[in-house]
């Protein structure tokens, strides 16, 4: 979610959070109460949010990319620099259908369980993740260390992500 549409608290949080004030406000970053009964439901809407992507006409060109033109029908916020996520949905499926259905809860706990902005949050993850790695056969799992090229280590060790020793106020660390 755009920082500028979190409200005023969980936003003044996420400033604190980057500037590493030790300060911390006593609320929870998600607004919906986690219930089994919350997480069914909306596994449900989410499924049924995708099913509505997937009944989309894509624009497909003879090179599996998606078309560019301005009569493409593919929304662009399914989509990455011409790969399709519901082509990479699909994908990801045939390779781990059960990994893929596991994912969904972590695509709705990052949209505050709002069904239709999890499922295209989940169509842009696998457009993503077929663009940046697309030569290998990953799309079901987990991205490894062992899948990454020496620019991508070389990246990660010069220290653009540090892991913090303790959880700061979000639970991240």
């Amino acid at each position: 979610r755009e920082l500028h549409q979190l409200p005023t608290p969980h936003r003044e949080q996420v400033w604190a959070d980057m500037a590493g004030h030790a300060e911390t406000i006593d609320y929870r970053l998600s607004t919906s109460t986690e219930t089994p009964a919350l997480v069914q439901d909306r596994l449900e809407k989410m499924n049924q949010a995708l099913q509505e992507h997937m009944k989309e006409e894509p624009a497909i060109q003879a090179s599996g990319k998606v078309a560019s033109d301005a009569t493409a029908t593919v929304s662009a916020n399914i989509s990455l620099e011409g790969v399709d996520g519901r082509i990479a949905l699909l994908k990801a499926m045939q390779q781990d259908a059960s990994w893929v259905e596991r994912q969904k809860i972590a695509f709705l706990r990052s949209e505050n369980f709002e069904a239709d902005a999890a499922a295209t949050r989940m169509l842009r993850y696998f457009a993503s993740k077929e663009w940046l790695f697309s030569k290998k056969c990953i799309l079901g799992r987990d991205v490894t260390l062992e899948d990454l090229n020496a620019d991508d280590l070389e990246s990660l060790a010069a220290g653009g992500m540090q892991f913090l020793s303790h959880s700061d106020h979000a639970g991240r660390g």
